[in-house]
């Protein structure tokens, strides 16, 4: 089970780079008030039935609102064989350029 982990300022290096799948584990309606350019929703509850759609040969980039849950979901996926990363601090923390 190996995953990685990176700051929210990093961010912005991972954003319309296509071997890399930014996902936004936040509420639905948070998610519709702005996300990540390119972010994908899906629902952390629904992680393990919805991984299937996931691409196996992308790295997925996680994040939510402050980093707990998309620690979580990565920990989930790499146990199944996804590469992953998780955004420490998550959205809170972002104060890059691709949010909208």
């Amino acid at each position: 089970m190996k995953f990685e982990t990176i700051s929210a300022r990093e961010l912005d290096y991972f954003v319309n780079k296509s071997e890399f799948l930014i996902v936004d584990l936040r509420e639905p309606e948070d998610y519709k008030k702005g996300h990540i350019a390119g972010a994908v929703y899906m629902d952390y509850d629904d992680i393990e039935n919805n991984c299937v759609s996931l691409p196996r040969d992308k790295i997925i980039v996680m994040y939510c609102d402050r980093g707990g849950l998309s620690l979580m979901a990565v920990r989930k996926l790499s146990a199944m064989g996804y590469r992953t990363i998780s955004v420490i601090g998550g959205l809170r923390a972002y104060k890059g350029k691709y949010f909208m």
